[in-house]
């Protein structure tokens, strides 16, 4: 287990953790290695130089804007599913503060499977993470971080990237979708409803205000699959690597953390082996039937599981339809672990 590093905390970009970033960096770069001859022979080396770029992650002080010798865009000619599927990194890193008191646990991140949307953050998140989350590095990577599709008044004032992600997509406003091609309302996004599990319904503002909202400071999110999907009906199952690399976060960032939210299908405690990540965390084998504690809230499944100063929560999927009354019995069991 690694433990936190103080003489890097006060860098709010650096990890406290750095092991696990190098961890990353390395089961990825082996993974990709392993399987080079796999992909399309265009393909190759653009991959070779993702492969190349990874390998420089431990020395990350040396790692320049101007060098990187790859970009997400270099992926742009993977259209073949064989592909995508070899690309997806089963060591990605999460969004926010390693050291943050809760860990927030969805089933996938909620994004179009797409090879240079996966090349920006799925890929090369230990690259972001290491380096601190420059913004050169991280503009580098992907141009289109830099330059909104529309302009954002006071975009030039984000903070990183993999810290404070809401500064660059800003889901509680309306909002360009690049998707679709329009300007959207805000809706009941996982962030903002986060933002509302952890400061209490209503209060999501201070944590997602552009610029200064302090939920990555709050909260470390990590998926269990590391399969992105647009739609929750598209997720894909986690893989045994994914489960391993998920133990040896979480059994690190307990150090630091005291709550770990798992929310997306409440009724399937082991799915994705959460039963036994949840053990980790917890410090025991693995969560049983007879450990957790079962409510229904207005019709909606939460469980829980408490030993000692550290407390499990699985519930259904923070986004859409969350009845009020779940939003407050959350909190309310967050703020009075967090509060002793």
């Amino acid at each position: 287990m690694t433990d936190a590093d103080p003489a890097l905390a006060p860098n709010g970009g650096l990890p406290v953790y750095p092991d696990l970033v190098n961890e990353s960096a390395a089961r990825y770069g082996d993974y990709l290695t392993s399987r080079l001859d796999q992909f399309s022979k265009p393909l190759q080396p653009r991959v070779q130089r993702l492969i190349d770029l990874l390998r420089r992650v431990g020395g990350a002080s040396d790692i320049q804007a101007s060098d990187l010798g790859f970009t997400a865009a270099d992926l742009a000619i993977a259209k073949n599913p064989e592909d995508l599927d070899l690309l997806v990194n089963q060591w990605c890193l999460g969004w926010g503060g390693d050291a943050a008191p809760i860990i927030s646990m969805g089933t996938e991140e909620a994004y179009p499977a797409n090879p240079v949307d996966l090349g920006q953050w799925n890929c090369c998140c230990s690259v972001i993470w290491a380096t601190g989350g420059l913004q050169e590095i991280v503009d580098a990577l992907d141009p289109r971080s830099a330059h909104p599709s529309q302009p954002v008044p006071g975009f030039e004032q984000r903070r990183q990237f993999h810290l404070h992600a809401n500064d660059y997509y800003l889901v509680h406003k309306r909002h360009w979708d690049s998707d679709r091609q329009r300007w959207v309302r805000p809706g009941r996004h996982t962030w903002k409803i986060l933002a509302e599990v952890i400061a209490g319904h209503g209060q999501w503002r201070p944590l997602l205000e552009q610029n200064v909202g302090s939920l990555g400071d709050l909260a470390y999110q990590i998926e269990v699959s590391a399969y992105p999907a647009k739609l929750a009906a598209d997720g894909r199952a986690s893989t045994d690597e994914r489960q391993a690399f998920l133990s040896e976060v979480l059994g690190t960032v307990r150090s630091t953390a005291r709550v770990l939210i798992f929310h997306g299908r409440a009724n399937e405690p082991a799915w994705g082996g959460r039963d036994s990540l949840a053990g980790v965390f917890l410090g025991m084998p693995r969560v049983t039937e007879p450990v957790w504690t079962r409510l229904s809230v207005m019709g909606q499944p939460l469980l829980y599981a408490r030993r000692g100063d550290r407390l499990v929560l699985l519930t259904r999927a923070l986004n859409g339809n969350v009845r009020t009354q779940l939003i407050d019995k959350l909190h309310e069991l967050i703020g009075a672990l967090l509060s002793q």
